[in-house]
């Protein structure tokens, strides 16, 4: 590293922004492949932020009693792209658009594995082994 820049992330989670007597736990973060993104699980609530500005581009679910919050979820990764993530656990996954704030694909599997090209994942369905395209969302 050459220079050490700071960009103050709008609405991050710190003691200033905590619920009333509430905590606001970050799980996990993770940059998109450009490095323009930043997402982080928090509250089990996905926030993406840019990273050139700070702003804050998506919070999802927007309305925390819209959709069900992404519980249990212990890992967090961009997909081959700036605009896809991929949240899972030791059995499930969900594959998020961070555009709409739609969960493309969503499974209850073991761990899911990302292949390099960011357009393949590997997972399980019951008894067997399931390569996803996650461009078209077929195995």
């Amino acid at each position: 590293f050459t220079e050490t820049r700071r960009v103050p992330l709008e609405g991050h989670p710190s003691e200033k922004t905590a619920g009333p007597g509430g905590f606001r736990a970050v799980l996990q973060y993770a940059f998109s492949p450009s490095g323009r993104r930043c997402a982080a699980n928090v509250d089990s609530r996905l926030h993406v932020w840019d990273m050139q500005t700070g702003r804050l581009i998506k919070v999802i679910p927007e309305d925390p009693d819209g959709l069900p919050k992404l519980v249990g979820f212990s890992d967090l990764e961009f997909a081959g792209s700036d605009e896809r993530i991929l949240m899972s656990s030791l059995k499930s996954h969900a594959l998020i658009d961070v555009v709409s704030g739609k969960i493309l694909h969503a499974n209850s599997g073991n761990r899911p594995f990302l292949h390099s090209d960011g357009k393949h994942l590997l997972t399980t369905r019951k008894d067997e082994l399931v390569w996803l395209d996650l461009e078209t969302g077929q195995d």
